[in-house]
């Protein structure tokens, strides 16, 4: 149960899916729908929880959560949950790029300062929140999370040179090059996010939908495994880990 647990903070957290209906300003190239009999393999589960590991190495994501017990970030959803405190470290790795000031947002741009509020309703409840979920050196960018109450969660990519904004349906997985990145829109939250798996590149400065595929089954907990594979898990519409999967984007 630990393992699952620090699986799904960490995917959540990582540098899940978006609006169906959203589209990237970057996305010129044109996807292919595949069947993954061809194009999935299995994986032991060690070796998943290997590649796991392996990238949690640089987060330390147990003494977070616990330091998240007391810690308070005011009044939009998630206000106690370990996911602030990962988002409050990630600033404090990037202060001179990244600033929190309770509901708000700073991202500095090469030309000024992008804010992003945290809007609330007469009842001082937020719907939507923003949180910081890295920085991104390859690119010049930050990576944040655009949750909506109710809706699925967007995934944002912000040019820190124009202010320019790619949206993403998925968590973005990259591997350490972070010069690509798999994202699946599966979520264990919404069946209406939708089952795609895309692979992304970098291009001249900016992130491109390359390939896609639509799996027979839904891929949660992407992680980057070696080389250009990454690794995720097959869930059950119970959210029961019913196997492992290799996802290699060269068979899309």
């Amino acid at each position: 149960m630990k393992d699952l647990l620090i699986a799904s903070i960490c995917l959540i957290l990582c540098i899940g899916c978006g609006d169906p209906q959203s589209s990237s300003n970057t996305d010129r190239n044109v996807a292919t729908e595949l069947d993954s009999k061809e194009n999935i393999g299995n994986v032991e589960a060690s070796m998943y929880k290997s590649a796991l590991d392996k990238s949690l190495e640089s987060m330390p994501i147990d003494r977070l959560c616990k330091e998240s017990k007391g810690y308070n970030q005011n009044e939009w959803e998630g206000k106690n949950a370990c996911a602030w405190a990962v988002e409050k470290y990630r600033i404090e790795q990037h202060k001179d790029l990244v600033k929190r000031r309770e509901g708000m947002l700073s991202l500095q741009l090469n030309n000024g300062a992008m804010e992003l509020q945290h809007p609330t309703d007469q009842e001082g409840v937020s719907r939507l929140y923003y949180q910081f979920n890295g920085y991104i050196k390859s690119a010049n960018a930050f990576c944040l999370l655009a949750q909506t109450a109710g809706m699925c969660p967007q995934y944002w990519i912000i040019d820190r040179k124009d202010g320019s904004k790619t949206i993403l349906n998925g968590l973005p997985v990259f591997n350490p090059q972070q010069d690509a990145f798999v994202l699946s829109t599966a979520s264990e939250k919404a069946n209406s996010c939708g089952n795609e798996v895309e692979y992304w590149e970098l291009k001249e400065g900016k992130f491109v939908k390359n390939k896609s595929m639509k799996p027979n089954q839904a891929i949660h907990d992407i992680v980057w495994a070696k080389d250009k594979i990454w690794y995720g898990a097959l869930k059950a519409t119970d959210r029961k880990v019913i196997g492992h999967t290799a996802i290699d984007p060269a068979k899309f």
